[in-house]
């Protein structure tokens, strides 16, 4: 796929905006935590929708379905938001800030919080977030409309 300024489809990203306690019956625990510590996921969902609405609220609730159509994922009982930017709303101000970490499905850390996900000019994302909700690589562009820093592109 390529990335063309007119591009009208949008892959996003989605992230437990509240962080998730771990606990045994929520699957897995990424590596390094324990019981009880507080962590986002991330992941890329395997289908995309057009990038027409100026309603950040439409992103959010298209990532929560994806997520909630997993079974896994709904057990979690979390708040997805997306990762992405409109013409009203950053991403950074969409999914807030955090210390804590932020994780791939498959358990690999992407970004030590907010901070280092926003920082990617002067130090790169741990592990890219290329993993959908189903666990499966999903390669190419990812289209958010927004920059490196967290807000939208212009």
């Amino acid at each position: 796929m390529r990335l063309l300024a007119n591009l009208k489809t949008l892959v996003v990203m989605a992230v437990a905006v509240a962080g998730i306690a771990s606990r045994s019956d929520a699957g897995p625990i990424p590596t390094g935590l324990n019981p009880g510590d507080l962590f986002r996921l991330v992941f890329v969902t395997s289908t995309t929708t057009d990038a027409t609405s100026p309603d950040i609220s439409y992103y959010n609730s298209f990532v929560t379905n994806v997520a909630d159509a997993v079974p896994e994922l709904l057990a979690l009982n979390a708040t997805w938001t997306v990762i992405g930017s409109t013409s009203a709303v950053s991403a950074a101000t969409n999914i807030g800030v955090t210390n804590s970490g932020i994780y791939r499905l498959d358990g690999l850390e992407v970004a030590a919080g907010t901070a280092a996900l926003w920082n990617t000019y002067n130090t790169p994302l741990m592990n890219p977030p290329y993993i959908n909700q189903l666990g499966d690589l999903q390669a190419g562009y990812v289209w958010t409309g927004t920059s490196p820093v967290g807000t939208r592109y212009d």
